[in-house]
C-alpha cells in the first residue's frame, strides 16, 4: 500500500507557478526524501498534502483515500506534521506544550506521562521541559516540534526541513530517530541538504522549479548515475612517474594525489575512455595497479548532474 499518491499537482500564486505536473508515490513504512533548492516548490507541496492550500489542479490521496482542501478531519488522528520553524505559545513549558498535544491526539491517559518523559529525554528537552518557550532558542524549538510530532505515534510524518536549526550532533541524532521509524511509521521529509537525505531515505524525490527531476529508491539512483571520478593506487616509488602519464591524457581534467592515492577526474560523457586509457598507460609504463576504483555515485553527484541539465 501508498502512504502518499500525488498525481499531475500544479499550484501558482498569481502569476508565480509553483508546481508544474508534479508527481509522486511513498510507500507505506518507508522513509522518502523530498530533495530540492529553496524555492523548488517543496513547502508548497506539504501544505497541499495537509489540505491548507488548495491545489489549481491534480489530486493527493494519503493512504489510498483523496484529501480535500480544508477538510483533513478524518486524516487527523494519522498525520503528525512539523513545519520548519515550529511556533508555540510562548508564555508555555516544553511540558505544557506537549500535554497540550497530548490532548488534541487522545493519546491514552495511562501513556502520557511515560511519552512526554520519554520523547523530552530522547530530544535533549528533559531539563528545559520546565520552562517557558519563549525562552527556547530555534533549535530547542525545532526540538520540541520533533518531540511532538513523534508523541501521538501517527501513521505518516510530514516534516519540512526537520534539521535546518540543529548543530551537527543534534542533526545526527535526528536523523537517527527518523531512520529508526522505518517500517513503523511513513516519513516524509523535505530538504536541501543532500548529505541528510542519503542518510536516512530508502527513496528520493528530486524537485526543482516545481518539477519533479527524479524520484527512485536511493540504490537504483546510485546505480543509474555513475560518478566520474576515479581512484587509482600504485606502488609508493611509481607514483610521481605514474602522475605524470596520467597528465598526458586529455580525457583527465585534474589529477590529484592524497594519502598516496591517485584521484583522477574526467567529464561523464568520455568516462569509459578516460578509464581505458588509464590503465593501458599504467600497462605500457610497467607500473604495477594496486587498487583502481571508480568512487560511487552520491546524491550530490546526482542531484548536480540534474539541476545543471545533464540527467
Amino acid at each position: 500500500m501508498n502512504s502518499i499518491k500525488i498525481r499531475g499537482l500544479r499550484k501558482s500564486f498569481g502569476v508565480n507557478t509553483v508546481l508544474r505536473n508534479i508527481e509522486c508515490t511513498v510507500e507505506e513504512g518507508s522513509v522518502h526524501g523530498f530533495l530540492g533548492p529553496n524555492g523548488a516548490g517543496k513547502t508548497t507541496t506539504i501544505k497541499i498534502m495537509l489540505g491548507l492550500y488548495r491545489a489549481d489542479a491534480g489530486e493527493v490521496e494519503l493512504f489510498g483515500k483523496p484529501i480535500q482542501f480544508g477538510n483533513m478531519r478524518s486524516f487527523h488522528q494519522d498525520i503528525g506534521y512539523l513545519c520548519q520553524d515550529p511556533v508555540f505559545p510562548e508564555q508555555y513549558s516544553g511540558i505544557e506544550v506537549m500535554e497540550l498535544v497530548a490532548a488534541l491526539y487522545q493519546v491514552p491517559q495511562g501513556e502520557k506521562v511515560s511519552r512526554i518523559k520519554g520523547l523530552l529525554r530522547r530530544f535533549d528537552l528533559l531539563e528545559a521541559g520546565h520552562r517557558q518557550v519563549k525562552n527556547y532558542s530555534r533549535g530547542m524549538k525545532q526540538r520540541l516540534g520533533l518531540a511532538t510530532v513523534w508523541l501521538p505515534q501517527p501513521k505518516l510524518l510530514l516534516l519540512d526541513e526537520p534539521v535546518s536549526a540543529l548543530d551537527p550532533q543534534g542533526r545526527h541524532d535526528v536523523l537517527e530517530q527518523i531512520k529508526a521509524l522505518r517500517g513503523n511509521s511513513t516519513v516524509f521529509f523535505s530538504s536541501h541538504i543532500l548529505s541528510d537525505v542519503e542518510r536516512v531515505a530508502d527513496q528520493v524525490s528530486i524537485i526543482s522549479k516545481g518539477h519533479v527531476l527524479l524520484e527512485g529508491s536511493m540504490e537504483n539512483i546510485r546505480d543509474q548515475y555513475v560518478s566520474s571520478d576515479f581512484s587509482l593506487k600504485v606502488p609508493f616509488e611509481q607514483l610521481n612517474h605514474a602522475k605524470d602519464i596520467l597528465a598526458e591524457i586529455p580525457e583527465l581534467t585534474d589529477i590529484s594525489v592524497e594519502e598516496n592515492v591517485l584521484f583522477l577526474q574526467t567529464e561523464q560523457k568520455v568516462v569509459d575512455i578516460a578509464r581505458k586509457k588509464a590503465l593501458y598507460s599504467m600497462l605500457e609504463a610497467d607500473i604495477a595497479v594496486l587498487r583502481f576504483s571508480l568512487r560511487e555515485a552520491t546524491l550530490e553527484d546526482v542531484f548536480l548532474q540534474l539541476i545543471n541539465g545533464g540527467g
